[in-house]
């Protein structure tokens, strides 16, 4: 782990929902194309361009999708200006097209260009991807998503027993759980750290009843998270390498700084009477959350887990990543949230809060086009105002 990922905020080891999401501080904001992908925002210098066309389809031209993409750009460019961001990258996929581009810099103190390969926190995007390792553990027999928790980490407990008891793999996934789900609890960066996480929801309220109702959750995933590392035998950050990450190329996407040595990362900023300021702090997800928030990656490296995910299951290499039954439950049926735009596994969307009220940078989403035929992904570097306050940790029972 590198210095940042050591850097915790001083004023307090636990901290709510908005300021979690403060501090992953990149806000990824990726919204289905079909029209126009709304922008996030700031003042600073397109920094680079590319334009990738690989061919037009029946839905779509190569042309079309320039209109779209120019006017996507331009919503950035105001946006940036009126929100103060300092720089953005933006991935986008439109019927086979390709628009990766780079606006404004990586920090106010080191003004760097932001290009398709400079490095951002993704936020709640992360949860799609632990879902993606466990359809690989379904894939290999490891795990059944109707099984018991406690078939794979038989020490969790909540505080309803008969929940504890009988919830299943499939509840941490499709937000179903209905325990509190905001409690964001850092236990340190040692190796244990979500093991520790884990134990300590053993007085989590319950605020719905099991798989009655779509009720977005942290907490489940993060104890899938913990389902992932005992399952696979290693931590959770090298199952998901092993899972995920190398299979599908992704080698500008990890947990920690230090296995990005080389790349650029962007400074993450708060806003301050109207000016972008560098605060390094805004960088830090305590390691027990890696399974529902830390990643670090780039436009390009999203734009391609974006392609898997538009695809058939298969590696760019042609290996089959997920089996087309595993492929088809990730996108389809999720259970109660079925008309919610939130899904952790990848159904269509990962979603840190939904739709921002209007003057605020909207937090951490991941969404397929309708026909998945579409995608895209937009990262900032400050944040200007969070919709994302949950009830406080205090609302915990003991």
């Amino acid at each position: 782990m590198g210095l940042l990922d050591d850097e915790v905020p001083s004023a307090s080891r636990t901290m709510s929902r908005r300021s979690m999401l403060r501090r992953s501080a990149d806000l990824a904001a990726i919204v289905a194309t079909g029209a126009v992908v709304a922008g996030c925002t700031a003042e600073g210098t397109d920094a680079s361009s590319q334009t990738l066309s690989t061919g037009p389809t029946v839905a779509s031209s190569p042309g079309a999708s320039d209109a779209l993409f120019a006017e996507l750009d331009a919503k950035i460019q105001s946006a940036m200006e009126e929100y103060a961001v300092p720089g953005v990258a933006v991935a986008v996929l439109h019927d086979g097209n390709e628009h990766v581009r780079g606006f404004g810099i990586a920090s106010v103190d080191a003004p760097v260009p932001v290009d398709e390969h400079s490095l951002f926190r993704i936020g709640s995007t992360t949860k799609t991807f632990t879902g993606t390792a466990m359809m690989r553990l379904v894939d290999a027999g490891k795990v059944d998503l109707d099984r018991p928790v406690r078939t794979y980490v038989p020490e969790f407990t909540v505080a309803d027993p008969d929940v504890a008891a009988a919830v299943t793999v499939r509840h941490l996934l499709n937000h179903t759980a209905g325990w509190f789900g905001d409690d964001l609890e850092d236990f340190g960066r040692g190796d244990d750290a979500i093991e520790r996480y884990v134990a300590s929801m053993a007085g989590l309220p319950q605020l719905t009843p099991l798989g009655s109702t779509f009720f977005y959750n942290n907490a489940a995933v993060v104890l899938a998270g913990r389902v992932v590392e005992r399952v696979n035998g290693t931590t959770f950050e090298q199952a998901m390498q092993e899972l995920v990450l190398d299979p599908l190329g992704l080698d500008q996407t990890r947990f920690f700084t230090d296995d990005l040595v080389g790349h650029t990362f962007t400074g993450a900023h708060d806003v301050v009477e109207g000016k972008a300021v560098l605060d390094p702090s805004f960088w830090y997800v305590p390691r027990s959350l890696n399974p529902t928030g830390a990643l670090i990656s780039s436009a390009r490296d999203q734009l391609n887990y974006l392609r898997f995910h538009l695809g058939d299951g298969t590696a760019p290499d042609g290996r089959r990543i997920l089996s087309p039954g595993s492929f088809d439950a990730m996108h389809s049926h999720p259970g109660p949230g079925e008309r919610s735009s939130s899904r952790s596994t990848g159904t269509r969307s990962a979603s840190g809060c939904g739709r921002p009220p209007r003057g605020s940078v909207s937090c951490s989403t991941a969404a397929i086009g309708p026909g998945s035929t579409a995608g895209s992904a937009s990262f900032p570097n400050a944040i200007s105002a969070s919709p994302c306050s949950r009830t406080p940790r205090t609302a915990r029972s003991s």
